[in-house]
């Protein structure tokens, strides 16, 4: 019965229907908002469906007192939520970007895992303390089997 609020597409875009909020720093505060309720007219999950730009976006706010506060001002035109600045977006992009490529390498090696358990069994077999060598799994395929012609060429 009800939507996602933001969605991470191909482990490189974070998409929302509307904009960002101050109170959401990293994806982790976005899995925990409740989303099965109806829209607030304030607090995160309205900003992630109403806040705007501002018209000049790449222009900073200069009528607050500090860069943070210029970073969020009300929107008048919808009543609710923010116009957010440029920088706004820019300083929690680092963050959220960080936290999308881990994702994205724990897909990775869980695909790995599950597709190549074969080779993974046979490497563990190989190494004298039956782990894996670092970074193994983050090189797929080509890694592991990389890794195993190494431990071969060593006997």
């Amino acid at each position: 019965d009800c939507l996602p609020l933001a969605a991470v597409v191909d482990n490189m875009y974070f998409c929302i229907h509307g904009g960002i909020s101050p109170q959401i720093s990293t994806l982790d505060d976005i899995h925990r908002l409740n989303r099965f309720q109806e829209p607030p007219s304030e607090g995160p999950i309205c900003d992630l469906l109403w806040a705007d730009p501002v018209k000049d976006f790449g222009v900073t706010l200069t009528s607050k007192t500090s860069e943070a506060e210029g970073d969020f001002i009300d929107n008048a035109a919808r009543g609710c939520s923010y116009y957010f600045t440029y920088h706004a977006s820019s300083s929690r992009r680092e963050v959220v970007l960080h936290k999308i490529k881990a994702v994205g390498k724990m897909a990775l090696v869980f695909r790995v895992l599950r597709e190549e358990r074969e080779h993974v069994m046979r490497l563990k077999g190989l190494s004298p303390n039956g782990q894996l060598p670092p970074g193994a799994l983050e090189r797929g395929r080509i890694g592991l089997l990389h890794a195993i012609t190494t431990f071969d060429e060593a006997k």
